[in-house]
């Protein structure tokens, strides 16, 4: 049973206004969409899958932050997109942009010499993804960030199938946070929603097992295989014995009508 504190305590949680909509609102409205659950003994669940884990391979270390929480139920339902939450405001990342499959590949072994949480993939069909292939790594702090950027650009530099031509970039949280909230170098930060955040999340249920979960290697270097072939990037075929994925459609000649033989 509820007690009168617990009481209070979601009644202000759910009366915060955020920009022009209460946490109250914004999760009714998340509610009614299916995209949470609000169960009997008062937890949340989040029904939708917040990360694509198919398209991703993780390194070994977990991140500094409980990012499904904190981007998958905070920020797309509760704040309505409205504010970074506050457990977001250390988090910055160094990234890696591979611009082929053949530049992906070769990021793993530096992304497993680093000893940071990392991950790589490929985030074509994502909304706020700008380009195909990602490598990155989760860092506490800006310092932090500059440190590993410094290591991880000479890293890059020296790869053989990467180089200086590959960009390196410390970017500062998710990209669906200045997409709703300007640039992250302006981002502002409520502390009056401290306590409010630190109640929600201890209302909301563990995050389905089944849909964070990597998947294993295999399974994802085939996702990426399949995205490339997608994409008409041809550099797949270093990982398939230089093999098309898929047999070629056959063109005709507008004028002869014969058929023409694609590679």
């Amino acid at each position: 049973m509820a007690t009168e504190e617990n009481i209070r305590s979601m009644e202000a949680a759910m009366s915060y206004r955020v920009r022009s909509a209460t946490i109250g609102e914004n999760l009714s409205k998340a509610l009614a969409h299916g995209d949470v659950a609000l169960h009997e003994d008062g937890t949340w669940e989040v029904l939708v899958n917040p990360f694509a884990t198919v398209n991703w391979r993780f390194g070994g270390r977990p991140p500094p932050f409980p990012c499904g929480k904190l981007i998958g139920f905070l920020f797309r339902h509760a704040y309505g997109h409205g504010a970074v939450p506050l457990g977001c405001r250390t988090c910055y990342k160094v990234q890696i942009k591979p611009r082929t499959l053949r530049e992906l590949s070769a990021t793993l072994p530096i992304l497993e010499s680093v000893p940071h949480a990392s991950k790589a993939g490929t985030g074509l069909g994502a909304q706020y993804h700008s380009g195909v292939y990602s490598a990155l790594f989760y860092l506490n702090g800006l310092e932090e960030a500059r440190s590993v950027y410094k290591v991880v650009r000479d890293a890059v530099d020296r790869t053989p199938k990467l180089g200086p031509d590959v960009p390196v970039a410390i970017k500062r949280g998710c990209t669906e946070y200045e997409v709703h909230c300007g640039p992250s170098d302006r981002f502002s930060f409520d502390q009056k929603l401290e306590p409010v955040e630190a109640f929600l999340l201890s209302r909301l249920r563990p995050l389905n097992a089944a849909s964070i979960t990597p998947k294993p290697h295999q399974a994802v270097f085939m996702r990426w295989i399949q995205v490339a072939y997608q994409v008409g990037d041809d550099t797949y075929r270093d990982f398939t014995d230089g093999r098309r994925l898929y047999p070629a459609t056959v063109a005709y000649d507008p004028n002869s009508g014969a058929a023409l033989s694609q590679d």
